[in-house]
C-alpha cells in the first residue's frame, strides 16, 4: 500500500472524516515507533568509512550497527563491539597507530581501539530508517508487505488523540502484533529454510 492508501485505511477504520489536518502528526508518531521497533532486511544498508581518527561519525540515518569489517583487500577482519566502559578501560584504547580490533558507540560516533593506523576503510553494516512519507504515492518495502504496521501504528495515536482508551489499547495491540509478524518473518528469512525432522540420527 502507498501512503495515500494507508491514510484512507486509517480514516475508514476509525470511522472519522475529520482527521485530515492531523494525519501528518499521526504519521510522524507512527514512524518514530517504527524506527525503534521494526528490524527487517530492507532496512539494512552498508557504508564505507575512512578511519582517519579514533572517532568517526556514524552513517546518516543509522539505527543500529550490525557488523563492522576492516575492508583490507588481503585479509579483512571483523571488529568486536565493546560497551564504552570496557573499551575505555582496555589497554589497547590508549595505543595509537595500530590495527583496531574493537569499537563502541558514543552518541552519534563510532570510537575505535586502538586508534587506527594508515587510515583504513571500514565497511559498516547497519540498520537505516525508511524515508519519511510525504506524498500519497510514497511507499516502501514495509508498507508493501506489512501495511498494518503503519495503519495500526497511526491508529494508536488516533485513539490517544480522541481520548478513547479502549480503541487506543486495541490498536496498540494490533500494532504490536503487526510488528511481531514483520520481525518474525525477517528472522525466518535470515535463518533460511529449516530442515525437516525425520527421526533418523545425523551421522
Amino acid at each position: 500500500m502507498n501512503y495515500g492508501e494507508i491514510k484512507t485505511a486509517v480514516t475508514n477504520i476509525a470511522v472519522r472524516s475529520d482527521l485530515t489536518a492531523y494525519m501528518s502528526t499521526f504519521t510522524k508518531q507512527a514512524e518514530s515507533d517504527i524506527r525503534s521497533d521494526v528490524r527487517v532486511p530492507e532496512m539494512e544498508a552498508t557504508a564505507t568509512l575512512s578511519l582517519t581518527s579514533r572517532t568517526v561519525a556514524l552513517p546518516t540515518g543509522c539505527l543500529g550497527v550490525r557488523r563492522i569489517v576492516i575492508a583490507q583487500s588481503t585479509a579483512p577482519w571483523d571488529l568486536d563491539y565493546l560497551p564504552p566502559n570496557r573499551l575505555y578501560s582496555a589497554a589497547a584504547y590508549h595505543e595509537s597507530g595500530g590495527n583496531p580490533f574493537a569499537y563502541t558507540i558514543e552518541g552519534t560516533n563510532l570510537v575505535f581501539a586502538p586508534a587506527p593506523a594508515d587510515n583504513p576503510d571500514a565497511l559498516v553494516h547497519y540498520y537505516k530508517a525508511f524515508d519519511a512519507f510525504s506524498l500519497d504515492a510514497d511507499t516502501n518495502a514495509l508498507s508493501a508487505d506489512h501495511p498494518n504496521v503503519y495503519i495500526y501504528g497511526m491508529l494508536k495515536y488516533v485513539g490517544i488523540f480522541l481520548h478513547d482508551t479502549e480503541k487506543a489499547g486495541l490498536w496498540s495491540q494490533l500494532y504490536a502484533s503487526a510488528v511481531s509478524k514483520a520481525n518474525g518473518e525477517a528472522m525466518r528469512r535470515r535463518r533460511g529454510p529449516r530442515s525437516a525432522r525425520t527421526g533418523v540420527p545425523t551421522p
